[in-house]
């Protein structure tokens, strides 16, 4: 019996171990190309009137670092 409890208290640490090992992933980040994706459906629903090109990369870059969590 002894045997089994050992047993079972190595599975809780290396349960423990893994969760935190999935917890410390490197966060992600938006890659250019979503940035221009997202830029160029702002720029579509404002009617694709030019000039704020800017405007509408900084909007789409706040939108997807706001969706990762950032």
């Amino acid at each position: 019996m002894k045997s089994t409890a050992k047993e079972s208290t190595g599975r809780t640490k290396r349960a423990t171990t893994q969760r935190t090992v999935r917890a410390a992933k490197p966060m992600q980040w938006p890659t250019e190309h979503e940035i221009r994706l997202r830029a160029y459906e702002i720029y579509l629903q404002r009617g694709c009137t030019h000039g704020q090109a800017l405007n509408d990369w900084l909007k789409a870059e706040q939108e997807l670092l706001a969706e990762y969590g950032h």
